[in-house]
């Protein structure tokens, strides 16, 4: 992405697993649109780098936000509520797509010691909390502003993408899958 010209979209989310690449990034490509891709930027996160993405997401056309089961994700599932209210500001596309069902990766002998198990307990309620309220208040949201889409999958992502910029097609509310 050119410093001067804004992404058509931007995609946010999990960094860690291949969904950009192995799901968007070929549609992207196919249809021509231009996209930013955070990972890209080869290095641990940084306020700069937060401070960057806050005005590469204020300038996209549509911004995608995908929370995959990696991580608990709590600092992303906040952005994502101020990203889809200023989404509804701006008159952007926000596209979400948060599975439920997190489960923290820990070795299951280690599971076994009561503080872990305690804190393992405590992280995977919350943060299985968090998804659930995040998709929800997406959901009421979605269900008033045609340009918010709340995905049950990743194929759902796909084909909102799709249907957005296919021969500059508008997105139709059942690319939603779920909405």
């Amino acid at each position: 992405m050119a410093d001067s010209a804004p992404p058509q979209v931007a995609l946010f989310g999990s960094i860690v697993g291949e969904w950009r690449e192995e799901h968007i990034i070929p549609l992207l490509d196919e249809l021509g649109v231009t996209y930013f891709h955070p990972g890209q930027q080869g290095s641990p996160w940084t306020e700069e780098m937060g401070r960057h993405e806050a005005q590469v997401m204020a300038r996209a056309e549509t911004v995608v936000m995908v929370f995959l089961h990696y991580t608990p994700a709590f600092g992303g599932l906040a952005e994502a509520g101020w990203a889809a209210a200023r989404a509804v500001q701006r008159g952007q596309t926000f596209i979400l797509y948060v599975p439920g069902g997190f489960v923290l990766d820990v070795p299951g002998w280690f599971r076994h010691v009561p503080i872990v198990r305690m804190l393992v307990k405590v992280i995977e309620e919350n943060a299985n909390r968090a998804r659930f309220l995040v998709s929800e208040h997406a959901r009421q949201l979605a269900a008033e502003c045609e340009h918010i889409i709340v995905a049950d999958s990743l194929d759902a992502v796909v084909e909102a993408l799709r249907q957005r910029y296919e021969a500059g097609g508008e997105m139709r509310e059942q690319a939603a899958g779920g909405r």
